[in-house]
């Protein structure tokens, strides 16, 4: 997601518009939309739910409590969030099913008015994009590799969501609005 920061989608942009205090960030790789929204932008506190562990360079930040780092799989550690979500940034596994358990537990925890964008929009539009596994070691169930449901067509017709903003460059992203 860190090639439509300030270009492209411009989250960065969004982040100003919203002021939402909160960002949820689920899947982070190697941090570096994570350190953007750390320094880049004016956010009390950093959510990060993703299957790897904390890189080295961001350690320092988790001791001052502006970023809470959750090694895990997003929709198992959504609903234990104590916090409403009004931002969140989603870049995670790229398969319908997993979208579409992350969009329902994260309706839990985001109101109306709250913002979602999505990566890889584009590059898994019609079909998903699967490693048998999540980062954490733990495996697919075969009811997520027998599924029919295609993530791009997940992102795009899920109901209690407008689209405010979409681009295709950069693997694709959109910005939804809860309503």
């Amino acid at each position: 997601m860190t090639h439509h920061w300030d270009v492209r989608l411009d989250v960065r942009s969004l982040l100003e518009a919203e002021r939402p205090g909160l960002v949820l960030e689920l899947g982070a790789g190697s941090g570096q939309n994570t350190h953007n929204l750390l320094v880049d932008a004016d956010i009390s506190k950093v959510v990060v739910i993703t299957d790897g562990y904390c890189p080295d360079h961001l350690e320092h930040v988790q001791v001052s409590g502006q970023l809470e780092w959750i090694a895990g799989v997003s929709y198992l550690r959504i609903p234990k969030l104590s916090e409403a979500v009004p931002f969140c940034i989603l870049d995670t596994d790229h398969n319908g099913w997993t979208l579409a358990a992350e969009f329902d537990a994260l309706e839990e925890n985001m109101p109306v008015g709250s913002v979602l964008c999505i990566h890889d929009t584009v590059a898994f539009a019609g079909h998903n994009g699967y490693a048998y596994q999540y980062g954490t070691g733990e495996p697919y169930g075969q009811h997520i590799i027998d599924s029919e449901l295609v993530y791009g067509d997940v992102a795009r017709t899920r109901p209690g969501w407008e689209l405010i903003r979409e681009v295709e460059e950069s693997c694709g992203a959109m910005a939804l609005r809860r309503v």
